[in-house]
Formats: C-alpha cells, sequence, structure tokens
C-alpha cells in the first residue's frame, strides 16, 4: 500500500531499474513515471529498461515550483530526499539562470529518449486530474461524437446499388476458365 511507505532517502534510478529488471523476467512496456531529478543521471536507467529488453515509456512529472521557485534572499534548503541542507543567496538572476538550467535539462532529456525512440512527455502538477482533467477529457469526448453522428447522419456511407430479388448476377468464373478458351 503506497499510504503506508514514508517519504525521503536517495535513490539511484539506475539501480531501480536494475532491480526491476531482476524481478521481471516478463518483458514488456514499462511506463516509467517520474521526475527524473536524479544526481546519477537519467540515462544509465532508461538503458537498462532498453538493454533487457523492455519497451520504455517515460513521463516526467515535476512541479511548476521547482521550474520557477519563487525564492529570493538568503536561505537554507533542504533536500527532501537526501536531507543534504545547502546555504545559498538567490537573487533575480541566479533564478533566470537555474530557469534556463532547469529548461536545458528537460530538452536533454526530451532529446535523449528521442534520438533512442524511446515514447517521452512532460507534464506538470498544476492541473488537477479529478475533476479538471477529466471533466476536459468528457467535454473533448462527447463533442467528437456529437461530431461524428451529425457527419454519419448527414453524409451516410453506401454500401453499393440496392439488391435486384429479380436480376441474377453474373455468375464468377474461376481462373481456369480463362486459360482454356
Amino acid at each position: 500500500d503506497l499510504v503506508t511507505l514514508a517519504q525521503g532517502g536517495a535513490d539511484d534510478l539506475g539501480d531501480a531499474l536494475k532491480a526491476f529488471v531482476a524481478q521481471n523476467k516478463c518483458r514488456g512496456l514499462v511506463v516509467l513515471i517520474s521526475d527524473l531529478y536524479d544526481p546519477h543521471g537519467f540515462e544509465r536507467g532508461i538503458n537498462v529498461l532498453r538493454y533487457n529488453k523492455f519497451e520504455p515509456f517515460v513521463l516526467q512529472v515535476y512541479d511548476q515550483k521547482e521550474a520557477a521557485p519563487n525564492l529570493h534572499g538568503d536561505l537554507a534548503l533542504v533536500d527532501c530526499e537526501t536531507g543534504e541542507l545547502r546555504e545559498v543567496t538567490i537573487s533575480k538572476a541566479l533564478l533566470e539562470a537555474y530557469g534556463r538550467e532547469h529548461e536545458r535539462y528537460c530538452k536533454e532529456l526530451e532529446d535523449f529518449c528521442t534520438a533512442r525512440a524511446v515514447p517521452f512527455f512532460r507534464t506538470h502538477t498544476g492541473i488537477p486530474f479529478f475533476p479538471d482533467h477529466m471533466l476536459s477529457e468528457l467535454i473533448i469526448g462527447l463533442v467528437l461524437m456529437i461530431v461524428l453522428c451529425a457527419l454519419a447522419t448527414v453524409l451516410p456511407a453506401t454500401m453499393g446499388p440496392k439488391a435486384d430479388p429479380l436480376t441474377t448476377p453474373e455468375v464468377i468464373k474461376p481462373e481456369w476458365f480463362f486459360y482454356v478458351s
């Protein structure tokens, strides 16, 4: 049960996926959902899946506050996974540089996946799944159904001429009939 698991602790994506590969001998699709902020890099973990005949599908999920934090001044930042403490002075120029570096990292991840034909998508946690995302998907589905029903009514598919029970169709002749005559 995920609710009972404790948060925190340093994880190495490569080691975690090696353990996954060792436990799962049946090859297939693996959906990797992560922020992929691994100090050891994301490449090794994705390659572990690829080299062991799995088909990775990478979904990077991040919080918008990670991409553009609203911080300033002298701060003590604590890494929630490792507990490491860093004292920093955050200025506007540093935040802009951080934003550019975050975008570069995400682009590097996307380029890595694209070059290896690994499906990749990136999303943020700013839009809640229920009800916002679910409602928008429902509306799109309903609009699509209405459009398809309207098109089927206005432009019905014709199957050919109507069958006439008084007319006998030409007998279908086998190929050998044409060779002999």
